[in-house]
């Protein structure tokens, strides 16, 4: 990694810029691309996941399951109960079906602490 970023290999930041340049998407918009606004989403995860980690310290105890749900988003029925879903699969990080553009759904997600971070990082 430090070769790539030094010498501008396809594994440096510019190389993965000039990458997601030639994809037709808008993955990095508005950073890259004019349309959308994915990348401020992905700042504001970040955010979340610093405001909720320094909740968990004032409570003193760590949340079981972290939820991301946009604002945009409207439920046309309850979402299933946690329980249902820690049956299933206690360790699943559950995310709708369908309008996911060849990724994944960003409009709501229900994400084990344990994969909490990676998620919202």
């Amino acid at each position: 990694a430090d070769f790539d970023e030094a010498h501008g290999g396809p594994n440096s930041s510019q190389g993965l810029l000039a990458a997601y340049r030639e994809m037709a998407n808008n993955f990095l918009a508005p950073v890259l691309h004019p349309d959308g606004r994915n990348a401020f989403m992905l700042r504001d995860l970040s955010r979340c996941a610093e405001l909720i980690k320094r909740r968990e310290v004032v409570r003193g105890a760590r949340y079981r399951y972290w939820v991301y749900n946009r604002i945009d988003l409207h439920w046309l029925a309850p979402p299933p109960p946690l329980r249902m879903l820690e049956e299933a699969h206690p360790r699943a990080v559950w995310i709708p079906d369908g309008q996911d553009w060849d990724g994944l759904n960003d409009r709501f997600a229900l994400v084990p602490r344990a994969w909490a971070e990676t998620y919202f990082e």
